[in-house]
């Protein structure tokens, strides 16, 4: 009988995603997943790691801080030789740890990166590309050999820079799905807007169109839950209106998945998109979407099925989407089951059977040119 392949699975970020794929993995392979503590504190159930497969190890590190990453480094090196991996799968960070970790294994085993921007957002993303993280990104790229994507819009704007790399394009599996213990009905007119509070988030766009909305008359509550920049510079103007709820503090994984099931709709008023794991969140606590007709959204949000879709910047049409869709109940109906409906198509073993016939591939033509 052949040996199980085994998989290093390096998460220095996404730790849910990571590890919801690194366990469905684990149904095909053996799998070392290394990820983040912090960020597996923030993301992940505790009580998933109880439960966790015999097949799935887990290692946690620490690399927030420059003495952190001069200690993990060796020691992840090391853990992931002892594994003796087949594949080494990892989500593009730009930073030392990943970039190092990817130019030492690609001698030993193939390295597939999961990119999730071909290019970075505008705002605080692009500066740290610019100012240290793009010489960490350019050896992370040119040392894996596989690129796994999650978008068809995320998959053309790669190839058009890496044109000779295999890539393999899946769904973005669902994220903070609610355990039946937690779920609940939405509130009437509860609308949310969730995640990090950065420039290509449109969350400018997003006030403007309630406050249009407030002056019509429409009853609504806008809730904004997340940190970042732009949550920074116009905290004033959303504390102001009595319609704005601001939930910035941290959000444990279980207050994240109750904000979700609150909602009557979840909305994404991007300038700028890849895919969206808040689009995913929303689907699998079955909540319908409003979002921009920008980039991979319209992949996952289809429009009058699970959500609706406006043009990117327009206020007047997002402020009009919402009126249509808190005023017609039969319409909120629909999209309410179209949203359920389509969570079904997220589903992580579907993500990691097309990863596992990919790494097969990877894996018969580095044998063939051995």
């Amino acid at each position: 009988m052949a040996r199980k392949r085994r998989i290093v699975f390096f998460a220095p970020q996404f730790a849910e995603i990571s590890t919801r794929l690194a366990e469905a993995l684990s149904a095909r392979a053996d799998v070392l997943l290394i990820l983040d503590g912090r960020q597996r504190r923030a993301q992940v159930d505790p009580n998933w790691f109880r439960s966790a497969t015999a097949n799935l190890k887990v290692i946690e590190f620490r690399a927030d801080r420059r003495p952190w990453r001069l200690l993990w480094t060796p020691i992840l090196l090391m853990a992931g030789t002892l594994f003796r991996p087949d594949i080494v799968h990892l989500q593009e960070q730009a930073d030392a740890i990943t970039a190092r970790l990817a130019r030492y294994f690609r001698a030993r085993a193939p390295v597939v990166a999961t990119v999730h921007d071909a290019e970075p957002h505008i705002g605080s993303d692009a500066r740290f590309l610019e100012a240290e993280g793009k010489p960490f990104r350019e050896m992370i790229r040119a040392d894996a050999a596989l690129f796994h994507v999650q978008s068809d819009f995320t998959l053309a704007r790669l190839r058009s820079l890496w044109p000779d790399r295999p890539m393999v394009r899946t769904e973005h599996g669902l994220m903070h799905a609610p355990e039946s213990g937690q779920l609940r009905a939405s509130e009437p007119g509860r609308i949310l807007f969730f995640g990090r509070m950065e420039a290509y988030k449109g969350l400018e766009v997003l006030i403007a169109a309630a406050e249009r909305l407030a002056a019509q008359g429409r009853a609504f509550k806008l809730v904004l839950a997340g940190r970042g920049e732009e949550m920074d510079r116009l905290r004033a103007r959303a504390e102001q209106a009595s319609y704005i709820e601001v939930v910035s503090h941290f959000l444990s994984c279980y207050e994240v998945v109750e904000q979700f099931q609150r909602a009557e709709l979840v909305i994404l008023p991007y300038l700028e998109a890849s895919q969206s794991g808040v689009a995913a969140a929303a689907l699998a606590n079955g909540r319908p979407l409003i979002a921009s007709r920008i980039g991979g959204l319209p992949e996952i949000v289809q429009h009058g099925l699970n959500g609706l879709l406006v043009e990117p910047s327009d206020v007047e049409g997002l402020a009009s989407a919402i009126d249509r869709f808190l005023a017609d109940e039969a319409l909120r109906r629909q999209l309410t089951e179209g949203a359920v409906k389509s969570a079904a198509t997220l589903d992580w073993n579907h993500v990691a059977e097309a990863l596992s016939e990919a790494y097969e591939r990877l894996l018969a033509d580095r044998s063939k040119g051995a």
